[in-house]
């Protein structure tokens, strides 16, 4: 079996632990909707664009936006660094010690703003030196607001005090500036009012949560210290090296498909991306994000029931989205056409492979989160450099020969090798 006891001593497993206390219960439950709203209104509302869009400033110009987007979002992997799971799980341990989180906070943030500062100094050189971003820079310079906010917005402060319902209502600003494009773009003359508009919510909503963290969370503001910025970097590293290859990876599949297939076709392949990552936010990501801080105090509690938890989660999770992703392949058509207004085969084509992709992420998904909750993240990086480098290897070349279903199948074998990977870790493990 992936997860036995035998990965744990005698008195660590509490046999007559199968269920999670009440308590347990309800913060999971109120942080599971707290997030999930919040997801709906940063993925969901967004998505309910797309058809418009795609009408409205057509396929190309919504493929050159989307591509700006993806260029930015790497960027956006440096800023982040590994701090949603490192700081997170630090935050969660000691989160009734508020001048610790206080700590990690400040030091975490001054990190996230030295990259912030590199990053679009990045961009600005890109843009300037590089013909394919010279040519559109003031769509890059527009989508550059979205990397501001990102920063600004410290999404592991709230998960890791447990404090989701914050999420939601800092969003609501957000989802205004989203619905007003629905208002303000009218042809395809408007396209670039898209990401102004993205950009404008997005700083917006970090300066709030900024805002929130003082006033709400209790934090409090002291000089950033030497070791303890030391000791943030050094702590994230590991997530930031796997992030790099395996979450960059879904960027980098669309600056593969930009730069081979043309804009018209990222434009049909990104819809059929985002429907896979609202898949894929719906439920499983939320699921997770939502029960990993939970996670990490039960381990240190009682590892018996930490145990039972995760089996349970990653039964239930395997089972759903095999059931999702074959609707999705048998029905593609039909949403395809619904989303796109014309049964577009580029669409079509990507979105069968795509939920393939879905069902082996769930698949793995809570089996990854064993090692994580353990403080493991060496397994997880050697998993997903080796993974997600051969995938990263193979996106260029499978796109330059195969076009969009290339790139596609790229993340079938990087998810592949990575379960194949995980499952190998375990049972040398015993798990």
């Amino acid at each position: 079996m992936p997860f036995s006891a035998l990965s744990l001593s005698g008195d660590d497993v509490d046999k007559k632990v199968m269920r999670p206390p009440s308590s347990d219960r309800k913060t999971i439950v109120e942080n599971f909707f707290s997030l999930t709203l919040f997801q709906l209104i940063i993925t969901f509302i967004p998505f309910l664009t797309v058809p418009y869009l795609i009408r409205v400033i057509g396929a190309e110009k919504f493929g050159l936006i989307s591509f700006a987007y993806a260029f930015v979002l790497y960027f956006a992997l440096l800023a982040d660094y590994g701090f949603n799971y490192s700081a997170l799980r630090e935050i969660s341990i000691s989160k009734e010690d508020i001048s610790k989180v206080s700590r990690i906070f400040i030091a975490v943030m001054t990190l996230k703003l030295c990259f912030l500062i590199l990053s679009l100094s990045l961009i600005g050189v890109l843009c300037i030196w590089v013909p394919k971003f010279r040519e559109d820079w003031p769509v890059y310079l527009a989508s550059s607001g979205y990397l501001v906010g990102y920063v600004l917005f410290a999404t592991f402060l709230f998960q890791g005090m447990e404090k989701m319902k914050y999420l939601l209502f800092l969003n609501l600003p957000s989802a205004a500036f989203t619905l007003l494009i629905l208002i303000l773009v009218k042809s395809e003359e408007d396209f670039l009012r898209v990401p102004l508009l993205g950009s404008a919510g997005s700083i917006l909503v970090g300066l709030l949560a900024l805002a929130t963290a003082f006033r709400k969370l209790g934090i409090r503001w002291e000089r950033p210290r030497l070791e303890q910025i030391q000791h943030e970097f050094k702590e994230g590293w590991s997530m930031f090296l796997s992030n790099l290859v395996s979450v960059g990876h879904g960027n980098i599949r669309i600056l593969a498909v930009g730069l081979f297939a043309g804009d018209r076709i990222t434009g049909y392949y990104t819809v059929a991306e985002r429907l896979m990552n609202m898949l894929q936010v719906f439920p499983l990501s939320l699921w997770v994000q939502v029960v990993y801080p939970r996670l990490c105090s039960i381990f240190v509690e009682n590892k018996g029931r930490f145990l039972k938890m995760i089996q349970g989660f990653q039964k239930v999770a395997t089972l759903l989205y095999l059931l999702m992703s074959g609707a999705g392949f048998v029905f593609a058509t039909w949403i395809v056409n619904l989303l796109c207004g014309n049964p577009a085969e580029e669409a079509i084509t990507s979105l069968r492979f795509l939920v393939v992709a879905l069902f082996l992420t769930a698949a793995n998904a809570f089996r990854v989160q064993f090692f994580l909750v353990q403080g493991r993240r060496e397994i997880v990086l050697k998993i997903s450099l080796f993974s997600g480098g051969i995938a990263t290897l193979l996106v260029f070349p499978l796109t330059l020969y195969l076009s969009y279903p290339g790139t596609a199948l790229s993340l079938i074998v990087l998810l592949s090798l990575a379960y194949v990977l995980t499952e190998r870790e375990m049972r040398a493990r015993r798990l």
